[in-house]
């Protein structure tokens, strides 16, 4: 029998033509086509590709870590300030809203944003353009600049909030509260170290004040400085503010 090598069809001996496909048997079959490779060649690929792969790579990495680095402190910033205080987003000074005593143009202009501030110094933007009349009225009024920082701190621009109390301190260089209010928009721009400058100043002005000692360990704990903060805390306690430093003792992160 004569298989036929275009069709398999099996043939007589004595046939010279293919009874099914009709082909002539004596002809040589063409040869059958190769299958396409799909196969993926991840050696040519590297071999082209490589450094554009690790590149990649190492970018994506450097990602996720920036994403994993800013949960983690955006977690240990609010357990920081959940210490000072529970209520808030961030932690406020322990001061009132500054009084208008030297009459002037730009007094009835600082008592009108006062009027429309609450006690906590949030304030809406009419508040914050009287202020800023008034402060262009009278450049030398700290009063203003300690009110607009306060409602500047409070809106989280903090980069403002800190050139405000710049300009009070420049005006009353001596006064004690206003280098606080500044160490606490410092601290809200993760700058520490100009932080605990300013609690420092505040607190060399008035040492018996624990709400300064307070603000400065919330600054440490902010810089992850657990030890120079419970030093801070310790001695807010020893001036009647124990709060917190009992909390962070029963926590374990104070110790005596």
């Amino acid at each position: 029998m004569r298989k036929c090598p275009f069709c398999d069809e099996l043939n007589r001996d004595d046939v010279i033509q293919c009874r099914r496909c009709g082909e002539w048997l004596d002809m040589v079959a063409p040869k059958p086509k190769k299958k396409k490779d799909t196969r993926i060649d991840f050696k040519k690929i590297w071999s082209t590709y490589g450094v554009v792969i690790i590149l990649m790579i190492i970018i994506l990495a450097a990602l996720l870590f920036k994403v994993s680095h800013k949960v983690v402190s955006e977690k240990n910033l609010k357990q920081a300030a959940n210490i000072v205080s529970p209520s808030a987003e961030k932690p406020l000074p322990e001061v009132e809203p500054p009084v208008v005593s030297t009459p002037g143009p730009a007094a009835d202009l600082i008592k009108k944003a006062e009027a429309l501030c609450s006690p906590d110094w949030v304030c809406p933007q009419e508040a914050i353009d009287y202020l800023t009349e008034a402060i262009r009225l009278e450049p030398d009024n700290k009063s203003a600049y300690l009110l607009r920082g306060g409602a500047y701190y409070k809106l989280k621009k903090d980069n403002l909030a800190v050139g405000d109390y710049s300009n009070a301190i420049k005006l009353d260089p001596d006064n004690a509260r206003t280098y606080a209010l500044r160490g606490f928009a410092y601290g809200a721009l993760g700058q520490y170290q100009s932080a605990i400058a300013d609690f420092d100043k505040s607190i060399s002005l008035k040492p018996d004040k624990a709400s300064y000692y307070q603000g400065r360990a919330n600054i440490y704990i902010f810089s992850k400085n657990t030890e120079e903060a419970c030093l801070s805390f310790k001695k807010a306690c020893d001036l009647g503010a124990c709060e917190q430093y009992q909390k962070l003792k029963q926590q374990g992160r104070c110790r005596e």
